[in-house]
């Protein structure tokens, strides 16, 4: 038997998941993608497969570009290409893989990326944005990041942060070789603390020079972060144009649903406003 191995560009919806990895409880979204492979009869054993992913993301995050690989009989990985709904059928709405890339051999998602880029979305309060430029200057760079209150083995790492605001929204776009587990939603919650002027640059500037512990910095909330792209060298992904069309009319469904929600929302509170001001 030929045996073929192939790369594969894939979207979730990381609310619809408890995480990425492998769990016992097997709500997640590795555990999704390989229980639809193994229905299919596309891989028989993930081990025996050689299944990788390029990221772990936690529970709460999404992916526009989370890339994952595996090996199989060469005129299934032709099959998965040419007609990849067959996969897809078992994935959507909570997911699909959308690109495709037949790879070598020792191809591996993880270890062969080259920069690994996240998005990370929250709404404009009236956040000093000029300011939240200069912390993301701040902490561009190669940095020990402990002070920030997460940490790994290698807390050294080198990353580049750009701040935006579009459409009322903050964008955060973060790049970088390899992330660990909470680096990135502490940099943005770094970001939105001294855009709302709790805390300074100067102060963020010392803890970086001092290594420094940031006391109570916490985590942005892993909603507003999104997998957005891994990048390789000499991997050419071919798109599937049906599948995109597809996720597309998930998503304008679900941009409606909870725009409208949203605005239920605040309309109550808003109430809620308004009833505390009459009772003064």
């Amino acid at each position: 038997m030929r045996r073929q191995r192939v790369a594969a560009k894939v979207y979730y919806d990381g609310t619809c998941f408890r995480g990425f990895q492998r769990q016992p409880h097997g709500e997640t979204v590795e555990d999704f993608l390989l229980r639809a492979l193994m229905d299919e009869g596309i891989v028989d054993d993930p081990k025996e497969a050689r299944w990788a992913h390029a990221s772990r993301t936690d529970r709460g995050v999404s992916a526009l570009g989370q890339v994952v690989a595996f090996t199989t009989d060469r005129d299934l990985a032709l099959e998965i290409i040419n007609r990849p709904m067959r996969i897809n059928r078992r994935l959507l709405p909570k997911a699909c893989m959308w690109a495709f890339s037949l790879v070598s051999p020792d191809f591996n998602p993880r270890r062969d990326a080259l920069t690994r880029h996240y998005k990370y979305l929250a709404p404009y309060m009236g956040e000093d944005v000029q300011s939240m430029k200069r912390a993301a200057h701040v902490l561009s760079g190669t940095h020990d990041y402990s002070f920030l209150g997460v940490s790994d083995e290698q807390s050294i790492r080198s990353m580049s942060i750009e701040v935006n605001v579009r459409d009322g929204f903050i964008e955060v776009d973060v790049k970088g070789p390899g992330f660990y587990r909470g680096l990135i939603r502490a940099c943005v919650m770094a970001l939105l603390k001294v855009g709302r002027g709790e805390l300074l640059i100067k102060e963020l500037e010392y803890a970086l020079r001092e290594r420094k512990l940031i006391k109570g910095l916490g985590l942005a909330p892993p909603e507003g972060l999104i997998l957005w792209n891994v990048t390789y060298k000499n991997v050419v992904f071919k798109v599937d144009r049906v599948t995109l069309l597809r996720v597309i009319r998930i998503l304008t469904d679900k941009v409606y649903k909870f725009y409208t929600l949203g605005k239920v929302y605040d309309v109550m509170r808003r109430a809620f406003e308004n009833s505390i001001s009459s009772c003064t």
